[in-house]
């Protein structure tokens, strides 16, 4: 046997080192998985492909932030200021911030308290005698007899609502539904027993609702020098250090609470500077990349449109700003073309008919009362009936938010929900344990807000709708603005006080206008010379059968001036035959016939805007639609009511405005009892809109459109042309 070389792998023993078995290589072409066949399945390039992929979402994610930068609406404010209530937001937001209109301001050490001017309260504080109703006096039971007599008493408050409840009576029996009897003394009696037993104790734990009221000591509340919005509602009305004030009274500037129209302009900015700062995390330095829409008044005052702009651009520096009117805007929300827009504010009610985008100008009112009057009015009934709660007065904000919340709660317009029935409301006062109590109510809840169709029983003195001022700079405007006519009366307005103007004085005509004497030259054939007619004895004609002033001329008078009697014999007179060689001589009027004759109506003897503002609801609107045009207009505004505002909250408002409104316009305008459709219809606010943000939200729908880009007002311009700028960019000024 040969021996092999050592070393000699050939020689070596064939032994396994491992029991492990290596799979052959894998034959890829009766393979179905993809599995490691490509280099992008492996680790590494995984790891890349995450990387590039979180880049391209960055990327992405900075295309989507420039783009939402510049889409429409999303830079673009809208204001809308009230006197009770500032909404405020983004275009493109759903619904409006809702930020009280108040501001309170530390007062001065060195400075003299200044006395506040609260709201009177309903426990006859500060009040007349005569002017507060007693719940004996009150005491009436639903019987004809018994309103009767009250309706005899002098015209006091006391007799303003026994004829809301004889109007209430009558509409009860014209539905055929059964009033209670007894029901206020079922009412006194209940409410007389609550009140001597007193309310409900809640403990702090126990109320979810309870407010922290400011503790003065606090270092917090001595470092803070200026207050608005919701806080200011925290501070106690007993507390002396602050001075508490509304910029906006009746949709104008608030000029009695002020000294100066810089002060308040002042407040204003500091109001807008808090609330974009903190609510909607817009500092100053951004203020010149956004725009602004100012929601204005239908009947606004130019100084009231040039100060806020002026604010808005040079003051706080916004980039460019427009106005739109409130009426338009709520069309907007509503998403209708025409309508009658009844908008029920707080202290303010204004009715204006948009007819195609524009306002239609005649047809404009506004009535000196809203909510508020409705809230006190009701804090007066409840009064009379032995409300529990004794220490009541509007004057405070807690207990004035305490009677609003009743309000939207308990009221109605619909007579067969007015009955006996039990509520309950809490009481939060500072300083005070939070208590609950127990009252009955009757016809309380209907007779408040009826006093919208009759404002003379909400007892509120009447005040213009808008208050002007020298500091305003009225001069100033006139010149850049030229004619203004968005603050003067308009026809609806007038309509609604023909009653109150004087009868026309008659005016008398020359009534020598023709031939006195006529005398003819002798002539060859002796021809005998005509009798004159007899001079006819002219009747004094009436200021409205007088022709355009253009009729009268120095030297002629029309024929149409004359009644038609005098015409026939001045025709007659001057058709007598005349032979050819008969002069005739006329002697001229005593008194020449010049342009100073012509008849100038004189203006009405009283505020036509004042007394325009005390007229009720329902026909306010009657004078609205009927001032807007023709009989088809009239169908048009008629059946499109669009009742909107913070007062339109109450229940069954659009019933017992329909049924008031329906009898007016069908003694108006006879002809539309023969369409086949209602002639007064309400509409009610979309579902998902609450009619309190129904102009806002129209509003923010119009600053998202391609054609506001033709109506702002940039800061240059305003700067170099003022108003002018304004007034040619603008289509309401």
């Amino acid at each position: 046997m040969v021996k092999g070389k050592r070393g000699d792998p050939d020689d070596l023993p064939k032994f396994k080192l491992t029991s492990f078995c290596v799979p052959p290589q894998v034959n890829s072409k009766n393979m179905n998985s993809n599995y490691l066949r490509t280099e992008s399945q492996t680790v590494w390039s995984r790891k890349s492909t995450g990387t590039e992929k979180r880049k391209r979402d960055e990327q992405r994610t900075e295309i989507n932030e420039a783009v939402a930068e510049t889409l429409a609406g999303s830079k673009t404010i809208v204001i809308h200021p009230g006197s009770q209530t500032l909404r405020i937001g983004l275009a493109t937001d759903y619904q409006p911030l809702q930020i009280p209109m108040v501001i309170a301001r530390r007062r001065k050490p060195s400075s003299n308290p200044v006395p506040e001017v609260s709201s009177s309260s309903t426990n006859g504080k500060g009040k007349e005698k005569t002017s507060e109703p007693t719940a004996e006096a009150m005491d009436v039971d639903p019987d004809e007899q018994d309103i009767d007599a009250q309706l005899k008493a002098p015209d006091t408050l006391e007799s303003r609502i026994a004829n809301l409840r004889q109007t209430h009576l009558k509409r009860t029996h014209a539905l055929k539904l059964r009033p209670i009897p007894q029901g206020r003394s079922l009412v006194q009696n209940y409410n007389s027993d609550a009140l001597e037993e007193g309310g409900e104790k809640i403990e702090d734990f126990n109320d979810p609702l309870r407010v922290e009221w400011w503790d003065p000591s606090t270092a917090k509340a001595k470092s803070t020098k200026t207050v608005v919005g919701e806080e200011v509602g925290r501070i106690p009305p007993e507390s002396a250090d602050w001075v508490i004030r509304r910029p906006f009274k009746g949709r104008a500037f608030n000029l009695e609470a002020y000294e100066k129209l810089q002060v308040l302009l002042d407040d204003l900015e500091l109001f807008f500077n808090e609330v974009l700062e903190k609510e909607m995390r817009i500092s100053k330095k951004e203020y010149d990349s956004y725009s602004v829409i100012l929601v204005i008044p239908d009947h606004v005052s130019k100084s009231y449109i040039r100060e806020m702009s002026h604010l808005l651009l040079a003051t706080m520096g916004f980039k460019q700003m427009c106005v739109q009117q409130e009426s338009l805007g709520a069309t907007f929300g509503a998403g209708i073309s025409a309508a009658c827009v009844v908008d029920i504010g707080a202290t303010r009610t204004s009715i204006a008919c948009v007819e195609d985008g524009a306002v239609v100008n005649d047809s404009k009112m506004c009535l000196n009362y809203g909510g508020d009057d409705i809230t006190r009015f009701l804090s007066t009934l409840l009064v009379s009936s032995f409300f529990p709660y004794q220490e009541l007065d509007l004057g405070k904000s807690y207990d004035f938010k305490l009677i609003e919340g009743l309000k939207e709660k308990i009221c109605t317009l619909n007579e067969a929900q007015v009955g006996v029935n039990l509520n309950e409301f809490v009481s939060r006062r500072p300083g005070k344990p939070t208590m609950k109590y127990r009252f009955k109510v009757f016809d309380e809840v209907i007779l408040a807000p009826m006093g919208l169709f009759e404002p003379r029983a909400m007892e509120r003195e009447s005040e213009p709708p808008v208050v002007e001022s020298e500091d305003l700079g009225g001069d100033e405007v006139d010149d850049l603005c030229g004619e203004w006519t968005l603050d003067l009366p308009t026809v609806a307005m007038i309509s609604a006080t023909q009653h109150l103007r004087p009868p026309p004085p008659p005016i008398d005509i020359l009534p020598t206008i023709l031939p006195t004497t006529a005398t003819a030259e002798p002539s060859p054939m002796a021809t005998p010379t005509p009798t004159p007619a007899p001079t006819p004895t002219l009747e004094p004609v009436a200021a409205e059968t007088l022709p355009p002033p253009a009729l009268f001329t120095e030297t002629s008078v029309s024929e149409s001036l004359l009644p038609v009697e005098a015409a026939e014999l001045a025709t007659t007179a001057l058709a007598v035959e005349v032979p050819p060689a008969a002069t005739i001589v006329v002697d001229p009027p005593t008194e020449p016939i010049t342009k100073e004759a012509t008849p100038v109506p004189s203006p009405p003897p009283f505020d036509v805007l004042g007394a325009a503002a005390r007229i009720a609801l329902d026909f306010g609107i009657v004078h609205s639609i009927g001032s807007a045009g023709g009989e088809d207009k009239v169908k048009k505004f008629a059946g499109n009511v669009l009742v909107i505002g913070g007062g339109a909250r109450s229940a069954n408002l659009g019933w017992g405005l329909e049924s008031r409104l329906h009898p007016l316009i069908v003694s108006r305008f006879p002809s539309l009892t023969q369409s086949a459709t209602q002639p007064v219809q309400i509409i009610a606010p979309p579902r998902e809109i609450d009619p309190r943000f129904l102009i806002w939200k129209g509003t923010a729908v119009f600053g998202r459109l391609e054609s506001i880009q033709e109506f702002w007002v940039g800061r240059a311009e305003w700067e170099m042309f003022g108003m002018r700028a304004l007034r040619e960019k603008s289509l309401v000024i």
